[in-house]
């Protein structure tokens, strides 16, 4: 019911699985405010990006944000599937 996706980034595969609408509600309750939208990305790649059935989310370093923010966005329904 819930979707998932691997991805190889930088040649390892990461797993980006959707989080459940109970996970989400304290990020949704920040998306309005554009003062949190950093905070608010890094709020997911914690919830969605897994390595070896562990999640790895909150060790992604900021160098590398630019290449999961798009798929971790996708497997939420919030980003363009097209482009990743």
């Amino acid at each position: 019911m819930l979707q998932s996706k691997q991805v190889e980034i930088d040649g390892e595969t990461f797993e980006f699985r959707e989080p459940t609408i109970e996970a989400m509600l304290p990020v949704l309750k920040k998306l309005g405010n554009d003062d949190q939208r950093m905070e608010v990305q890094v709020d997911i790649l914690k919830l969605v990006v897994f390595k070896n059935g562990e999640p790895v989310g909150d060790q992604i370093g900021i160098s590398k944000m630019s290449k999961f923010a798009p798929h971790a966005l996708s497997v939420c329904g919030m980003g363009d599937d097209e482009s990743v």
